[in-house]
């Protein structure tokens, strides 16, 4: 039941397993009768559901816009990377999640969105080739790249809007990919090009980044969208140049955090453009 914005943790049995997620409702009075947004965020790698919530700072998207957001606790926390094929409980819990959540409280079907950061976006990508492609309308993976498997074997022809944002300098998930596992960046984005018959993209749009913030930053981000005209789909990508393994965010950066990850670029866009990115598409097209 909705407790007007109040952050609680919850429990859900699947396959005999007990997982455990994090729900925001909405801070406003939900009104009798009307359905709302669902946004899942997935936490990367050996960072917790709880630390997500602060790393994203989407809990304003609760309060601003009347969603909910729901953080689960991903079962790969301990690993570098989401174990390969097609097989995941992670993916499987995530459906049954969505169900619930569906059945006990006042969301739409048609509105659920899901973004995650690292290994947390990786699997948005295995879950946009599979059937849950079917109950997601929209996903935004930050810090991530395709499988070569799972696009070989996506499930399904279903028109899928990403928004993929991607540091060139990111030295976990990175640029040009790899020889075994994992495309590159431009090959994921054009591979879901080419999955939404999206033959040509927008100009290049530079974004902002706040330079009272930015002294010492290298990085540039700019914005490419592509639209299916026909399906209302949308297939774009977000460059930061100079950018690593992060989430943009107007916050400060530690040095041992920008040693390791590489830099962050300095504006809250991510955010924003996420929730506008999502606020586009429904499973109604």
């Amino acid at each position: 039941m909705n407790t007007h914005g109040l952050l609680r943790q919850h429990e859900l049995r699947v396959d005999g397993e007990k997982r455990k997620y994090w729900l925001q409702p909405p801070i406003a009075i939900l009104e009798p009768g009307r359905l709302y947004p669902l946004v899942v965020v997935l936490h990367g790698s050996f960072m917790s559901s709880k630390r997500m919530m602060q790393f994203s700072e989407l809990t304003d998207l609760a309060h601003h816009h009347n969603c909910f957001l729901c953080y689960p606790d991903m079962s790969y926390i301990w690993q570098w990377n989401v174990p390969p094929g097609f097989a995941n409980k992670d993916a499987i819990f995530v459906e049954r999640l969505i169900d619930k959540l569906i059945a006990d409280e006042a969301i739409d079907p048609q509105r659920i969105y899901a973004t995650g950061f690292s290994s947390g976006a990786d699997i948005l990508h295995l879950m946009a080739c599979t059937s849950l492609s079917n109950k997601i309308a929209a996903f935004a993976p930050v810090c991530s790249n395709l499988d070569r498997e799972w696009a070989a074997g996506k499930e399904h022809e279903r028109p899928t809007s990403i928004l993929m944002i991607n540091g060139t300098h990111d030295k976990f998930n990175k640029w040009d990919g790899d020889t075994k596992r994992w495309m590159s960046v431009k090959d994921s984005f054009e591979y879901w090009q080419t999955h939404n018959r999206i033959s040509s993209a927008r100009e290049s749009l530079m974004l902002p980044q706040r330079t009272e913030r930015a002294e010492g930053n290298p990085t540039k981000a700019h914005l490419i969208q592509s639209f299916d005209e026909v399906t209302g789909s949308e297939v774009s990508l977000v460059t930061i140049e100079g950018g690593g393994h992060t989430w943009p965010a107007d916050r400060p950066e530690k040095w041992f955090s920008k040693l390791v990850l590489g830099h962050t670029h300095k504006d809250k866009f991510g955010t924003e453009l996420i929730w506008k990115f999502f606020e586009r598409h429904s499973l109604k097209g």
